[in-house]
């Protein structure tokens, strides 16, 4: 931004909606049902709408760690995470281990606030 431009949330999401209507790909479809250009040409009322919310800090709540448990027949993690898989994934290789032999569990703040 230079000097002098706006610098609320408001001024960036408007410029940020109108940047990805003018670069956006072209559109692709696995089903088309019906032919949209047409019933929204023909329609009686039309409603165009922009949904936004200010920007936030996007900020884990969890402490940013696990606990492993390895033993030569199994491993058990505990940990904070929202890609449970890729946890596991990087578990079963650093013990060497098919991801079989894993268990594992979510912790959050939300359940140990919740038994607070």
């Amino acid at each position: 931004m230079g000097q002098g431009a706006p610098r609320d949330s408001q001024h960036r999401g408007h410029r940020a909606a109108n940047s990805s209507r003018e670069r956006s790909a072209p559109e692709r479809s696995r089903k088309q049902i019906g032919d949209v250009s047409k019933a929204i040409t023909g329609a009686a009322t039309k409603v165009e709408a922009i949904y936004q919310v200010p920007f936030l800090a996007h900020a884990c709540m969890e402490p940013m760690n696990c606990t492993v448990h390895v033993r030569k027949d199994g491993c058990e993690v505990w940990v904070g995470t929202q890609v449970l898989a890729r946890a596991q994934a990087a578990a079963a290789q650093t013990a060497g281990l098919p991801l079989e032999r894993l268990s594992s569990t979510i912790t959050s703040s939300v359940e140990a606030s919740a038994a607070g």
